[in-house]
């Protein structure tokens, strides 16, 4: 009794340094908005107030919360005074979770004792009939000498024996399942011990726990005082930030009540160190030309709390800490001189760089209630999800889907086959879709698959509502192209001699194995001349040009980009010729050719 009063009596001395300061009020994370850049976290906790002013602490906040960001929102009948952040070691946390640990490894290892005490029982009563067996088997062979065994007593103590072992076998093997079940359950909590408390706790504690447990077990009192340098290594080790991340914040809030009453206060606040982005499956079949596009988002928080059975929403907004407009910079002209000097040509060089910040801008409408809802914030678009969800910590990305979409075709050419040979003799099979969904498609990645098959992953490029975009679904290693220059020829013209003209003959072919007729468009580039000097001609083409439709193909054609469409005949082989002309005066030199 004694060896137990003086545990008890250091074990609150230990309990009273750690608790030195007083427990924050803890608080549960209700919803997360998360943005492309961080997170708004709005938390709820139930509060006591009392008449007058009242002093609350909202604890274990994440290290990196933007302390200008908090918020406290309370019930319309009290006052908020002041809302205040302050940083703390992560004792107090910390504390509370070695505690719940040791608990936890105190009750196992107490069941471990008590499994060990019945096996030492077993073990004895093993003894006791190895040495009864001794026993008979020396007044058996008395019995034998003597020439008056008693056979019917022998049979009653082997029998006795007999099952009075398979039964403390059976108990033995019983008791050595269920430690072996409990060392397993004390290795894993005694490694999470040492993750949380780190190594120098952790070893304090073996150290405290093996002298306690020989102490009681040997009734050895005096050694107690060893024990006090433990228990002030085990209080240092708990006060002490074992890195510099090792902190909390509170909220420290002032509130007047005009009564004694409960009321539910609520914080918000912005986090860094999360974001998210939209993700896609882009399905395809090539025969029915139906297409469809699933939408996720591919959610990233290394806030470093866990997000647990929460309200998420995800918005296409970008806070920023600071909003500034640009500033005015002078545009000045001046003669430059041989008198100034190249550091005055520097400052004005720079004086011409502007400074700007671009935000994206994105739009979206009401969805369905059964899937995410979509609705426009101000300039930005937030879905919310239906279902609570949980996101933890992590540095992996975590998917969240959001809709599928079965797409509108654009026109009857919906796939077509697009070859470029003069830089690369794959074919690319593609199509046009058009974003004909409620919200727009952020870029993001996407994987492709082309009649169930997996094609590979491409970048989606920011499509807003209503807009089209070409897409590539892969490669068709069906269809062949190939670009050859047949002749080369050199030859003076114009009077005397005086011009040089280069004649390029070239080929492509087009091989189409495949057993369907192919929708094809075939680029290739053209020489462009940037002086009067240089004219080109093109000759004995075998096959018109299509014609310039878009603006991005007319900016094309004056870089050289030609294009024919036309359909590829199963089992077809086509070839389509042309010449190209240069000419320029004999005593130009010529880039390029």
């Amino acid at each position: 009794m004694r060896n137990r009063r003086v545990m008890m009596f250091l074990f609150v001395v230990m309990i009273q340094l750690l608790e030195a300061s007083p427990s924050p009020v803890e608080s549960k994370i209700e919803s997360v908005k998360l943005f492309q850049n961080r997170a708004e976290i709005e938390r709820f906790t139930e509060v006591e107030l009392v008449k007058g002013n009242n002093r609350i602490e909202v604890g274990f906040l994440p290290p990196d919360l933007y302390d200008w960001s908090l918020k406290a929102g309370i019930s319309d009948e009290v006052r908020i005074l002041s809302v205040e952040v302050e940083k703390f070691a992560l004792s107090t946390r910390r504390r509370i979770e070695i505690e719940k640990i040791e608990k936890i490894l105190s009750d196992l290892q107490d069941r471990d004792r008590v499994q060990l005490d019945v096996l030492m029982t077993v073990k004895s009563q093993l003894t006791f009939l190895d040495g009864l067996s001794s026993l008979s088997a020396e007044s058996a062979r008395q019995e034998v000498i003597k020439g008056a065994p008693n056979s019917q007593a022998w049979s009653r103590t082997l029998d006795f024996i007999a099952m009075k072992r398979v039964k403390l076998y059976a108990q033995k093997r019983a008791v050595e399942k269920k430690r072996e079940s409990l060392g397993k359950e004390i290795r894993k909590w005694e490694y999470e011990l040492s993750k949380i408390g780190g190594s120098g706790y952790f070893t304090a504690y073996q150290s405290l726990n093996k002298s306690a447990y020989e102490n009681m077990s040997g009734m050895k009192v005096q050694q107690f005082a060893d024990m006090t340098d433990i228990y002030d290594k085990r209080r240092k080790y708990l006060e002490t930030p074992i890195s510099d991340t090792d902190y909390e914040k509170r909220a420290i809030i002032e509130i007047y009540s005009p009564r004694k009453m409960k009321s539910r206060l609520s914080l918000k606040y912005l986090v860094p160190g999360t974001a998210w982005n939209m993700e896609y499956d882009v399905r395809a079949d090539s025969k029915t030309h139906a297409l469809e596009i699933s939408v996720y988002a591919n959610l990233y928080q290394k806030s470093g709390e866990n997000w647990k059975n929460i309200k998420l929403a995800v918005s296409t907004g970008v806070p920023a800490s600071s909003i500034s407009i640009p500033e005015f910079y002078p545009w000045f002209l001046d003669v430059i001189t041989s008198k100034k000097s190249d550091e005055s040509t520097e400052v004005l060089k720079r004086s011409f760089a502007p400074k700007a910040e671009m935000m994206a801008a994105d739009a979206a409408i009401a969805a369905e209630a059964t899937a995410p809802v979509v609705r426009k914030s101000g300039v930005y678009m937030t879905i919310d999800f239906p279902s609570r969800l949980s996101v933890n910590s992590s540095t992996k990305y975590q998917k969240k889907f959001i809709r599928k979409y079965t797409l509108v075709p654009v026109d009857d050419r919906t796939f077509h086959y697009e070859t470029f040979p003069a830089r690369s003799e794959q074919t690319y099979i593609k199509t046009k879709i058009m974003n004909s969904t409620e919200i727009p498609w952020l870029r993001g990645s996407a994987q492709v698959f082309l009649d169930n098959e997996f094609m590979g992953r491409m970048t989606l490029p920011y499509i807003p509502v209503g807009e089209e975009q070409e897409i590539v679904l892969g490669t068709v290693p069906e269809i062949v192209s190939q670009k050859r220059l047949i002749k080369r020829y050199e030859k003076k013209t114009g009077l005397f001699g005086g011009k040089r003209t280069i004649e390029y003959h070239y080929i492509i072919t087009l091989n189409n194995r495949t057993s369907e007729r192919r929708d094809m468009v075939l680029l290739d580039a053209f020489p462009v001349s940037r002086n009067r000097e240089v004219r080109i001609e093109i000759s004995e083409l075998s096959l018109p040009f299509s014609i310039v439709e878009t603006e991005s193909e007319k900016m094309l054609f004056e870089q050289g980009l030609r294009k024919w469409t036309f359909t590829l005949g199963a089992r077809e082989k086509r070839e389509i010729s042309y010449k190209i002309n240069v000419s320029f005066g004999k005593d130009v030199d010529v880039t390029g050719l």
